[in-house]
């Protein structure tokens, strides 16, 4: 293994995980499987400050990707950015249904839970635009229907 990583094709991300720098994965997506191999048996999804962010409705970019785990709150530093790992009391059939897909196996949380886990845990909410919220989650309604209003 130490041949390999003086090789620089096997770095080692955070302690007791490696990557292999050869990997058609994209960097984006690290940080969100690192969390996932150090968190097995855990359901992950990003929230939080970072979905609120991604959907629009938080105009400030977060520095730290924020997870939501049905596990313990913890924080990993790795070398492609850091994770806050925030724990939350849901299931994981309510975190699948109120998620999609977004960066390799970690879903992103749709508006109304990245707005609900913000409230629940009191965190950030005068950086909430309630008006671009509603028109994040009405775009998102229009869509869903197809578009035709009916």
């Amino acid at each position: 293994m130490d041949d390999m990583i003086d090789d620089v094709r096997i770095i080692e991300a955070v302690e007791g995980i490696f990557l292999w720098t050869g990997t058609t994965v994209e960097q984006l997506e690290w940080p969100f499987r690192i969390a996932q191999k150090l968190r097995p048996g855990e359901t992950l999804y990003e929230s939080f400050e970072s979905a609120a962010s991604g959907h629009g409705f938080i105009s400030q970019i977060p520095m730290i990707y924020t997870l939501g785990t049905t596990g313990e709150s913890g924080y990993l530093k790795t070398r492609y950015g850091h994770v806050e790992l925030t724990h939350v009391e849901r299931s994981p059939e309510e975190i699948e249904r109120m998620t999609r897909p977004a960066y390799g196996p970690v879903r992103i949380a749709r508006p109304e839970l990245a707005l609900d886990d913000l409230r629940r845990k009191d965190r950030n909410l005068h950086l909430v635009n309630m008006e671009d919220y509603e028109e994040v989650v009405n775009e998102l309604v229009h869509d869903q229907s197809g578009g035709s209003g009916n």
